[in-house]
C-alpha cells in the first residue's frame, strides 16, 4: 500500500472515500453503461479503445516539443521527458531495458491499451512502485503526466473520465524545517570566514552569500541571479537592488527585487531568466533589513570599482563577469561549513532560518510573501511554527464557570 493510503478490496475498485474526485465518482457511476457502449472511433486516425498506450505517449511528447501547452522550461520538459523514457544508454540492440536496470517509466505501460488503462487500478500499481522506493517528487511527477496523457483520448472521444485522476496528490512527508539558532549563524560565518581566507583561490564571496541569503530568505538560484540594475525587462517593471529607497515617512527602506533565477541546460553553461521557480508570480519586492544595507553598500562599491566586464550587472558574478554554477557554490559551501554542520546548506538552511524568523514575528502570510509562494500551503515546509498563543480573552469567557460560593473549588474531577 503506497503512503498516500489507498485502499484496495477487491477487482471492483473500492478506495477510500477520500480520495474519491469527481472522474472516480463518474468512473463508478458510468461504469455499466461504459461496458455496454460500442467501441467509439475516430476517423481517420482509427484511434479506439484497443489504441496502444504507446500511441498516446507519442501523441503527448509531440505536443509537449512543438506546442509545449503548459509554457514548460527546456529544464523542466527534460525532466518530464526522463519520467517518460528510458534512456537510450540503458537500452540493449533491441530498444528494450538492459538487464538490470529496474527505474520506473511511462513507457513501461506502452503496450497497454486504452481499454485497460481506463482500469484506475494500474495507474495506482505503477505510482505504487515508485512510493516503494520513497520517491515522492518522482511519483507526484508521474502523475501528473499520465493525467496529462489520459485527457488526449478524452480529447479524441474515447473515453469519458481521466481513469489517472484516481490518484490523488502525493506529497512529500512533512519534516520540522531545520534553523540555524543565533549561535549557529555565527558559527557558520566563522568556519566560511576562515576558509576563505586559508587559500585566496577559493571563493572569497562565499560569507556575503551566506549573509545576502539570510537577509532575503532567497532560493539559491535566486540568489546568484540578483541584478544591481534592471531596466529591460519585457514586462517593464524597474527591478534591481535600491538601496537609498525611503518610504512615505522618509525613513530608509531599501529593497531589493527578486525578478530571476539561474539554470543550467544540459550540455550548456549557466543562463539566468526572468523568472523564479514559481513563474512570473514568484517574482516580488523585498525588503532590506537594516543590518544588511552595509553589505550591499560594500559590494555595490566593489561592482562599481571592478574592471570586470559585468554586462548582467549581476550581484554574485562569477570570475569571468557571467552568471555562476549553483552547483559550484554549493560545493564550495560543503567544504567551509566543516564536520557536524552537514545539515546545513547555502539557499536551503539559510531560507528556512529566516522564514522561521519571519514566521514568529508576522505570522504564515507574511512569510508565504518573502518567500515567493503564492499560497501559505507550503510555509510547513521551511519554517518552524511557534506555539499557539490563545488570546487573553478567552479566560474571561470562561468567568461563568468559576465555582459557586460555597461550592469547593477544588473539587476532583473523575
Amino acid at each position: 500500500m503506497g503512503p498516500y493510503a489507498v485502499e484496495r478490496h477487491d477487482e471492483e475498485l473500492e478506495w477510500h472515500r477520500a480520495y474519491q474526485t469527481l472522474a472516480y465518482a463518474a468512473y463508478l457511476n458510468n461504469g455499466e453503461e461504459r461496458k455496454r457502449a460500442p467501441i467509439q472511433v475516430t476517423a481517420p486516425d482509427e484511434r479506439s479503445l484497443d489504441t496502444k498506450f504507446g500511441v498516446v505517449i507519442g501523441e503527448w511528447k509531440w505536443r509537449q516539443e512543438e506546442l509545449n501547452p503548459r509554457r514548460r522550461s527546456k529544464t523542466s520538459l527534460e525532466v518530464f521527458m526522463s519520467e517518460v523514457f528510458v534512456p537510450d544508454s540503458k537500452k540493449d540492440a533491441d530498444g528494450k531495458p538492459i538487464a538490470g536496470y529496474n527505474v520506473v517509466k511511462i513507457e513501461d505501460l506502452r503496450e497497454r491499451t486504452v481499454r485497460e488503462l481506463s482500469v484506475p487500478k494500474l495507474f495506482i500499481d505503477h505510482i505504487d512502485k515508485i512510493l516503494k522506493s520513497g520517491m515522492n517528487a518522482k511519483a507526484q511527477r508521474q502523475r501528473l503526466i499520465l493525467i496529462e496523457m489520459m485527457e488526449i483520448p478524452m480529447q479524441w472521444g474515447v473515453i469519458t473520465t481521466n481513469p489517472a485522476e484516481v490518484v490523488p496528490d502525493i506529497l512529500d512527508p512533512v519534516v520540522k524545517p531545520k534553523s540555524l539558532a543565533e549561535d549557529g549563524i555565527a558559527v557558520v560565518r566563522e568556519r566560511i570566514q576562515s576558509w576563505a581566507a586559508g587559500d585566496p583561490r577559493r571563493e572569497q564571496k562565499l560569507a556575503d552569500m551566506f549573509d545576502v541569503g539570510l537577509a532575503l530568505a532567497t532560493r539559491t538560484g535566486e540568489l546568484l541571479a540578483l541584478l544591481w540594475e534592471e531596466n529591460d525587462r519585457d514586462d517593464g517593471l524597474i527591478g534591481g537592488i535600491h538601496l537609498d529607497a525611503v518610504d512615505a515617512n522618509g525613513d530608509p527602506a531599501p529593497y531589493v527585487w527578486i525578478t530571476g533565477k539561474i539554470i543550467q541546460p544540459k550540455g550548456e553553461g549557466p543562463i539566468r531568466v526572468p523568472h523564479t521557480k514559481t513563474g512570473e508570480d514568484g517574482i516580488r519586492r523585498v525588503p532590506i533589513p537594516l543590518w544588511a544595507v552595509p553589505i550591499f553598500r560594500r559590494l555595490r562599491q566593489e561592482w562599481l570599482d571592478s574592471p570586470l566586464d559585468n554586462p548582467l550587472t549581476l550581484l554574485f558574478p562569477s570570475r569571468n563577469g557571467t552568471p555562476r554554477s549553483d552547483k559550484n557554490v554549493n560545493r564550495s559551501f560543503r567544504d567551509a561549513r566543516g564536520e557536524g554542520l552537514e545539515w546545513v546548506s547555502i539557499g536551503g538552511t539559510t531560507r528556512k532560518t529566516s522564514a522561521t524568523a519571519i514566521m514568529r514575528e508576522l505570522g504564515p502570510e507574511a512569510t508565504a510573501e518573502q518567500l515567493g509562494h503564492t499560497t501559505t500551503r507550503n510555509v510547513k515546509y521551511y519554517a518552524v511554527s511557534p506555539g499557539r498563543i490563545v488570546n487573553n480573552s478567552n479566560a474571561a469567557a470562561l468567568e461563568s464557570l468559576a465555582p459557586k460560593a460555597g461550592r469547593r473549588a477544588d473539587t476532583e474531577v473523575a
